[in-house]
């Protein structure tokens, strides 16, 4: 996806090899600089599939941010939580001394609908948003989108024996 984007954003750049670089150099600086940051978002179809104009967003399951995180909503941490409690998973078992010295090895867990399953992505978000409606609606729609599977999830804690 990136080499597409860049393909679009830099197609002032004759050489391919040069603007795949000027751009993953660009994205570096923008993250290293606090300028953007990474969202690990649940979609309920694969975007990059030649139809994934039809793809959307379902919640956001963690954001990769410390500053970002206390803002923006994510499930990452209640998915845990249910899960725990419902006894799918072993808190030790996943999350022993030894899957932290080895970060491959530590596992998350997101859900989705059974019949639309859910494909988790990566995202680049701004750091700092402009204050219009626009960007309102959205942050608004992302906050109903992650109360709607907060709800879910809580319904099934509240569901098992």
């Amino acid at each position: 996806m990136f080499e597409k984007f860049a393909d679009h954003a830099l197609s002032y750049v004759k050489d391919r090899d040069e603007r795949i670089d000027r751009f993953f150099n660009s994205l570096w600086n923008l993250r290293h600089l606090g300028f953007v940051y990474e969202v690990s978002q649940i979609w309920d179809g694969d975007p990059h599939d030649v139809d994934g104009g039809e793809a959307m967003p379902l919640y956001t399951h963690y954001v990769h941010d410390q500053t970002a995180r206390e803002l923006d909503p994510s499930l990452q941490k209640e998915i845990q939580r249910v899960a725990y409690r419902l006894g799918v998973m072993d808190g030790y078992q996943e999350f022993s001394e030894s899957d932290y010295t080895n970060a491959e090895a530590v596992k998350f867990r997101y859900v989705a609908d059974k019949q639309v399953g859910g494909y988790p992505i990566g995202v680049y978000r701004l750091k700092y948003r402009h204050k219009s409606t626009e960007m309102s609606v959205d942050i608004d729609g992302e906050s109903r989108r992650a109360n709607a599977w907060l709800k879910e999830l809580q319904e099934l804690h509240l569901q098992q024996p």
